[in-house]
């Protein structure tokens, strides 16, 4: 009862630092409590996540644009990057309008915008009318929607094209020219390079019903590159619509993804999955066989790994885990799901395999456990006791109760292994 006091004094003292806006430091789980180690996992990653929210936020206070965009998974964060691209778009409207060049309506609802509007419209029409008299460098509204597309943008490391109705670009940016410069027209093209980037914007640019607000990832695998490309309708002031397709290249972000993914699903000690990776792993892969197909459950106790930490110390019981591991992942196949369920507990998942040839898997490794034991020089003997059950799944399989199952007849074996002994 007192350490489930001192969990909760100490989750509630991290809540407390974290509302107090003490963000700068990672908060660490005081017990290897499962669950409580979960809590302090999503805590950590509600710092990460305020922490950007605020970057952004003192940026945008201190009129700063260009600043760093929070990740995507950053849920809280989207107003706050909705906020900075529409003040984005806002900055370059009025910096054209300080040139006298004829700019775009912001399309949203609002007070600021509304104003912004009504400005830009009081400017052009003072500058159309200028140009109608003297002579001036001025753009005309025709030449304007064919030639000229939110120049700031061009500032950005991304890449922007505007599409017309009838699929033709009509404007490329710098960035955008290095995959788009050979195509005129969406509705006639050959596509030699970046076949899957390309081949989704042509079928976004041919369609008649305009997509506003379109977002998705795309993997080109003709590059090995992921891309997201961001859709919006721009409407000008004489109310002819355009596509503008802005296109930022995410390799890196998606790789950094992916360890960030294997890392949470990884456990760090012995490379193998940890409980809640190796239950998604299962999901996704168990998916791929019939229905009819064996499966085999078994589940793995470290024998006299306590005893060993506390004779030996934590890196002789270290030693004893992965050494454990490492015989048992020998005997495994590459199909097989070797997840670590707890501190000295393992489930092995063997898909499209019978009884027999999961009891044939682990009684081989742990004879050459007791190989091992036999020549080893350690102070202390590895062993383990497993339990196997077989079954076939289907949408009402419950994974949970299957390994609890196993974890029954795992005890079968200890206490039989304790009988011969005595």
């Amino acid at each position: 009862m007192n350490d489930e006091k001192q969990t909760l004094q100490t989750i509630l003292e991290t809540l407390r630092s974290v509302l107090h806006g003490d963000l700068n430091k990672e908060f660490l789980s005081p017990t290897d409590d499962e669950a409580t180690v979960e809590i302090f996992r999503l805590l950590n990653i509600l710092v990460l996540h305020l922490n950007e929210i605020k970057e952004v936020s003192y940026n945008l206070a201190d009129g700063k644009l260009d600043g760093k965009i929070p990740d995507r998974r950053n849920y809280l964060a989207a107003p706050l990057k909705t906020l900075q691209s529409r003040l984005s778009t806002l900055t370059w409207n009025v910096e054209q309008a300080i040139k006298r060049k004829v700019v775009g309506n912001m399309v949203y609802d609002g007070e600021l915008y509304k104003t912004i509007n009504t400005l830009i419209e009081q400017i052009a029409n003072n500058s159309l009318n200028q140009q109608n008299n003297t002579e001036s460098d001025v753009l005309s509204m025709d030449s304007w929607k064919y030639h000229q597309l939110l120049l700031a943008l061009g500032k950005l490391t991304i890449m922007v094209l505007l599409v017309n109705n009838k699929g033709e670009i009509v404007y490329l940016n710098e960035q955008a020219k290095t995959i788009f410069s050979k195509i005129t027209s969406f509705f006639e093209v050959e596509i030699s390079d970046y076949k899957e980037l390309v081949s989704y914007v042509a079928s976004l640019a041919i369609q008649k019903e305009a997509h506003i607000h379109l977002r998705q990832e795309i993997f080109d695998s003709s590059r090995n590159k992921w891309f997201t490309i961001i859709s919006e309708t721009i409407k000008f002031l004489n109310d002819q619509a355009f596509q503008m397709y802005m296109i930022s290249d995410i390799t890196n972000w998606k790789k950094k993804e992916i360890i960030l993914e294997e890392a949470a699903n990884i456990d760090s000690m012995t490379g193998i999955y940890n409980k809640h990776g190796g239950l998604e792993k299962l999901k996704q892969s168990i998916q791929d066989f019939d229905k009819d197909r064996q499966h085999c459950v078994a589940f793995v106790d470290l024998d006299g790994l306590k005893y060993t930490n506390d004779t030996f110390g934590h890196k002789e019981g270290d030693f004893f885990i992965k050494k454990s591991v490492k015989v048992l992942l020998h005997f495994a196949r590459q199909t097989d799901i070797f997840v670590r369920f707890g501190g000295d507990e393992f489930v092995i998942f063997f898909l499209n395999c019978s009884y027999n040839n999961a009891l044939n898997r682990l009684s081989n490794a742990h004879q050459k456990i007791i190989n091992f034991n036999r020549t080893s020089t350690k102070p202390y003997p590895l062993d383990f006791s497993f339990g196997i059950v077989q079954f076939n799944y289907t949408e009402n399989t419950d994974i949970l109760k299957i390994i609890e199952q196993a974890d029954k007849e795992m005890y079968v074996d200890k206490k039989r292994k304790k009988t011969m002994r005595k």
